[in-house]
């Protein structure tokens, strides 16, 4: 690469190889299956790169080289059949032996099912979230950091969706909302007898609420803000972004 004051080539950022161990319980079958890491690179004019690794665990194991000074983040979204503690890693530091990033598993399973409109139809512009109401006894703190759907336009068209991996002993709810439309589905138990459940939800028509805000002397608010919200379960809600009276 040229640099834009001196026109020198800068040599490309020394690599160093990572190993990503991935550690079941005893007894436990290794973990096999894609995995997902997020790399950021700073370059030398100040920006970064960043780019997604697609990870193939084989045997509880995989590696992969990156350049010395990345950050790195691997998450267990749609990791199969087991789930880790999201890992974040400062800058790597360079070295010629590889660099381990040690990641604990957790059995786990998943829930699945389908979102329609009430006249039947696949759902459109939603978007779908899980709720973990009570953690498995096991996993350590932390956020489950489980994507479902996360965006949407007004003609996105949903009919299935998946939730893994969700760790075995807890329980869950599935969230699709739409503007301020919410669907949940009933409290989910993830066992080990049952790590799969499935459930379905429908997005009702809903009604229209019209109001006034007045002031203290009894004439009418225009120009405040406010909001509406809504909280499946305590301390976990949802909210729209602020509006304001007319």
């Amino acid at each position: 690469m040229a640099s834009p004051l001196s026109g020198e080539t800068i040599p490309p950022l020394p690599e160093r190889e990572i190993h990503f161990n991935f550690t079941t319980p005893q007894n436990q079958p290794k973990a096999n299956g894609v995995a997902l890491a997020n790399i950021s690179t700073k370059k030398p004019d100040g920006t970064y790169d960043y780019q997604e690794l697609t990870l193939q665990v084989e045997n509880g194991f995989a590696k992969h080289s990156v350049p010395v000074g990345s950050r790195i983040r691997i998450e267990p979204n749609h990791f199969p059949g087991y789930w880790f503690t999201s890992a974040n890693e400062g800058e790597l530091p360079a070295g010629d032996a590889p660099f381990n990033m040690d990641l604990t598993c957790f059995p786990a399973g998943a829930i699945y099912g389908n979102i329609r409109e009430s006249d039947g139809r696949p759902a459109v512009g939603i978007m779908i979230s899980i709720v973990e109401v009570k953690k498995a006894p096991n996993r350590p703190p932390g956020s489950l950091n489980i994507d479902i759907k996360n965006g949407s336009s007004s003609n996105d068209i949903t009919e299935t969706f998946t939730a893994t991996p969700l760790p075995i002993g807890g329980t869950y709810i599935i969230v699709a909302h739409r503007d301020t439309s919410y669907a949940v589905s009933s409290q989910i138990f993830i066992s080990q007898e049952n790590p799969v459940q499935e459930t379905s939800l429908t997005m009702q028509p809903g009604i229209s609420v019209h109001g006034q805000v007045f002031q203290a002397n009894g004439e009418p608010a225009a120009g405040l803000s406010f909001d509406h919200s809504f909280h499946p379960i305590p301390n976990h809600g949802f909210s729209t972004s602020n509006k304001t009276t007319d």
